[in-house]
C-alpha cells in the first residue's frame, strides 16, 4: 500500500488522506454572540442565489480567518441541515485562501441550498468570496 500512511497505535491499518484530521480549528470559527451581530450590522454582504457572505476585516488585520454558518429555518430534517454544514465547513476549509485574511465572516444559507451538490456549492462560495475580498 504505497502512499498510505500507517496508524501505529492500531497496528497495521492504513490511515488514508481522508481520516487525517482536517477538520476546521475552534479558532477560526466565530462563536460568540457579540462578533456574530457585529459581522451581521457592520459587515458588507455579498448575496448569491443560494448563499450569502458578510464579511467585516478585524483591526488590527491578522493572518487567521474567522466563519460561521448559519442555516435558514426552512431546512426541516437534521439530515439535511447537518450535511449542509459539513458540506459548507469543507467548502470552507478548501477555498479560505480566497478571503481576506484578517476578516470575520458569516455564510448564510437558504432552504435551497441543502439540494444543491458540492461542486454547485463550491461555484457559489467561490463567486460571493470575489465579491468579498472586493468589499474588505
Amino acid at each position: 500500500m504505497a502512499g498510505l500512511a500507517l496508524d501505529e497505535r492500531k497496528g497495521q491499518r492504513p490511515v488514508l488522506p481522508c481520516q487525517l484530521n482536517q477538520s476546521l480549528p475552534r479558532a477560526q470559527v466565530l462563536r460568540r454572540r457579540v462578533d456574530l451581530e457585529l459581522v451581521s450590522r457592520r459587515g458588507r454582504r455579498t448575496a448569491g442565489q443560494l448563499l450569502a457572505l458578510t464579511c467585516i476585516s478585524r483591526q488590527p488585520v491578522t493572518c487567521e480567518r474567522r466563519v460561521a454558518f448559519l442555516l435558514r429555518a426552512g431546512i426541516k430534517r437534521a439530515v439535511d441541515r447537518n450535511r449542509l454544514k459539513r458540506r459548507l465547513r469543507e467548502v470552507y476549509r478548501l477555498h479560505r485562501d480566497n478571503l481576506p485574511p484578517g476578516c470575520d465572516c458569516i455564510v448564510r444559507a437558504s432552504a435551497g441550498a441543502a439540494q444543491l451538490d458540492f461542486h454547485a456549492l463550491v461555484a457559489e462560495f467561490l463567486s460571493l468570496a470575489r465579491g468579498a475580498a472586493d468589499a474588505c
